[in-house]
C-alpha cells in the first residue's frame, strides 16, 4: 500500500514594512448551553461566553492559523483517509487563544478552545463551555449586551432554543480592526518540518512579496456546517497561493528488505506565509447536486527559496 502524506500550508501574518490603514475583520460565531437543569438567564451567558470567545478563535484564524493535512490513499489512488488539524494561537486585546480543530474525513471530530482571559482559564469544548462553572467566572454579562469586550466590537446578536435537548444557541458578530502592521515572528512556530528555506529580499533587507488572487474551493457533506465549508474553502485557497508562488517541496521515501518494496511513501509539503488582504465566499451547487463553497483570496506572499534539506 501507498501512502501520500500533504502538509498543508502554514498561513502567517508578518510585518509589512509599509504603512497600511487598519481594516475590520468580522466574523459570525455561535455558542451553545451547557447546563442542562438552568435558567434561561444561566443557559444564555454560557452561550455568550462560548461563542464570544469562540469568535475571538476565529478572528485570530484570519491573521495566523497553522495547518496540517494528512490524506492517506491506497495503491489504486483511492482515498482512504482525510485528516486535516489546525492549530490557532495568539492574543486580541485582554484575550490569549490557543485552540486546536480535527477533521477527519470531512467530520469535526474535536474542537477545543482554550482561553486566558484577564488571569482567568477558560475551556470551550465543541461551542460549550466545559471549564470553570459560569457561577466561577468572572466574564461581561450578556443582559445588559455590551457593545465591546476589550478591543472586540459585538455587533449583533440571536438566540434560539433547541427543545428536545433543551440547548440554547447564541449566534454572534464580533468585529476587530486589524493593524496589518502587527507582527507576527514566523520563526516562533513551530514547523515540523526538515526542510530549510529562507525569504529573499530586496537591497533594503524587505521581502519582496508577489500578489495574487486565487480560489479556493470545498464541498460540503450532509453534516457539515456552513462555517466548515467556508474554513476548508479558505485554507484550499491559501495553500493554492503558496504553492503558485513558491511551488510545492516534494520527497519520495522507498525502503527495500531482502530485495522486496516494504515502504513506499510520497511527502508532498506546501510551506509558507499567506499575508491575506480580503476573501470573499461565494455558494453553488455543483453539477452532482453537492453543495460548493469557493473562497476567493487577494493576498501578498513573500517569495521563498529552499536551501537543503
Amino acid at each position: 500500500m501507498r501512502t501520500i502524506f500533504f502538509l498543508l500550508p502554514f498561513i502567517m501574518i508578518i510585518n509589512v514594512t509599509k504603512a497600511q490603514d487598519i481594516f475590520p475583520i468580522t466574523v459570525t460565531s455561535f455558542g451553545i448551553s451547557a447546563s442542562e437543569d438552568a435558567s434561561l438567564e444561566v443557559k444564555a451567558q454560557e452561550a455568550f461566553v462560548s461563542a464570544v470567545i469562540a469568535g475571538v478563535r476565529d478572528i485570530l484564524a484570519n491573521i495566523s492559523t497553522s495547518i496540517e493535512g494528512e490524506t492517506q490513499v491506497d495503491d489504486k489512488g483511492e482515498i482512504i483517509s482525510d485528516i486535516i488539524t489546525s492549530t490557532t494561537e495568539g492574543k486580541i486585546g485582554d484575550f490569549k487563544i490557543d485552540a486546536q480543530t480535527s477533521v477527519v474525513d470531512f467530520e469535526m471530530v474535536a474542537d477545543i478552545v482554550k482561553c486566558d482571559f484577564n488571569d482567568e482559564k477558560i475551556v470551550i469544548l465543541k461551542g460549550k463551555l466545559v471549564y470553570p462553572p459560569i457561577n466561577m467566572l468572572k466574564f461581561p454579562e450578556f443582559k445588559p449586551f455590551p457593545k465591546k469586550i476589550s478591543d472586540i466590537q459585538l455587533k449583533y446578536v440571536s438566540s434560539s432554543m433547541d427543545k428536545p435537548s433543551g440547548e440554547l444557541q447564541l449566534c454572534i458578530e464580533l468585529e476587530y480592526l486589524y493593524d496589518p502592521s502587527v507582527q507576527i515572528d514566523a520563526s516562533s512556530r513551530n514547523i515540523s518540518s526538515p526542510v530549510s528555506f529562507r525569504y529573499i529580499t530586496d537591497r533594503n533587507g524587505d521581502y519582496i512579496f508577489k500578489s495574487v488572487k486565487i480560489d479556493g474551493t470545498s464541498f460540503g457533506g450532509e453534516d457539515d456546517t456552513p462555517k466548515l465549508i467556508q474554513d476548508k474553502a479558505y485554507d484550499d485557497a491559501c495553500r493554492n497561493a503558496i504553492e503558485y508562488v513558491n511551488g510545492v517541496f516534494i520527497k519520495s521515501l522507498t525502503e527495500t528488505k531482502n530485495a522486496m518494496l516494504t515502504k513506499d511513501e510520497i511527502i508532498s509539503k506546501t510551506l509558507g506565509i499567506a499575508h491575506v488582504l480580503d476573501k470573499n465566499f461565494q455558494s453553488k451547487f455543483s453539477s452532482s447536486g453537492n453543495f460548493e463553497i469557493i473562497c476567493t483570496i487577494t493576498t501578498n506572499i513573500p517569495i521563498m527559496e529552499i536551501l537543503a534539506e
